[in-house]
């Protein structure tokens, strides 16, 4: 009985440090993007030494989509800019990345 017991809480373990090595995606500035200026996007929890696939939509129907890669180092950290669109489609940004949490940035009117 007790060895079940133990390998449940090994289990638990296990997925909460699972759980908490997540992606975290930053943009600025913040809170609102200026078209036709840069952007720059920051990862970080990611795996030391790969990259990051981030989709950037404007959340409209039908929307737009733009993808950037970025490189993180050894610690899996990294950035990169965007090219904020200058466009009236985009009123926001929706920024993705497997495995972190949807940011959502306004976008000024041109």
């Amino acid at each position: 009985m007790l060895k079940f017991f133990g390998a449940q809480a090994l289990v638990f373990s296990l997925l909460v440090a699972v759980a908490s090595a997540q992606v975290t995606i930053g943009v600025s500035p913040d809170p609102v993007l200026i078209p036709g200026s840069d952007a720059t996007i920051t990862i970080s929890g990611g795996q030391a030494g790969g990259s990051v696939t981030v989709t950037i939509d404007n959340g409209g129907i039908p929307g737009e989509q733009q993808t950037i890669t970025i490189p993180l180092d050894n610690k899996g950290s990294g950035k990169k800019s965007w090219k904020v669109p200058l466009s009236l489609l985009w009123g926001i940004a929706n920024f993705n990345a497997p495995g972190a949490h949807e940011i959502t940035r306004f976008i000024e009117l041109p």
